[in-house]
């Protein structure tokens, strides 16, 4: 691979070139080789692999690493045929526990601050608006306070048994 091309007053950029291009991913104009190689991508099918993951949109959530460790996990447990096996893997298992810990918390952080889970005050607060808006449209039907009621007891109980 050639040097990168940059040049600053004292010197020529000591870095290798990014594969396809004549600057170093520090250098490069283009700001997506500088993010590929955050992960040391020298290979075109690496920094490839890599922009398809970057554009998908599922994959900004951590569930799917969160699933994979579960089951890497669940299979080193399996693994476990006596006392001494299981407790020479004590080390690994609780390595990965802690990574999986580590990302649930993380996973959750990013779906609150992208709203994408709600807090059950805000559910309450919006079963409370359907309520609301069957005591108005219902008026018509008789007994109709005693059905919104039900309705709305049922609505509390699927929110409360909420994770």
């Amino acid at each position: 691979m050639p040097q990168c091309e940059h040049t600053s007053k004292l010197s020529q950029c000591a870095q290798l070139a990014v594969e396809g291009s004549r600057f170093c991913a520090k250098h490069s104009p283009d700001p997506q080789i500088g993010l590929k190689m955050q992960y040391r991508l020298n290979k075109a099918k690496y920094r490839e692999r890599y922009a398809e993951f970057m554009e998908s949109d599922q994959l900004r959530t951590l569930n799917s690493e969160i699933s994979i460790l579960r089951t890497v996990m669940e299979e080193r447990f399996n693994m476990i045929t006596n006392d001494s096996e299981m407790l020479a893997s004590c080390g690994q298992l609780a390595s990965l526990a802690t990574t999986i810990e580590r990302l649930v918390k993380s996973c959750h952080i990013l779906e609150s601050k992208l709203g994408s889970l709600l807090a059950k005050p805000t559910l309450l607060g919006i079963a409370n608006d359907i309520v609301q808006i069957l005591l108005r449209e219902l008026t018509d039907v008789p007994e109709y306070e005693a059905l919104v009621d039900r309705i709305s007891e049922q609505i509390i109980t699927v929110i409360m048994k909420a994770k």
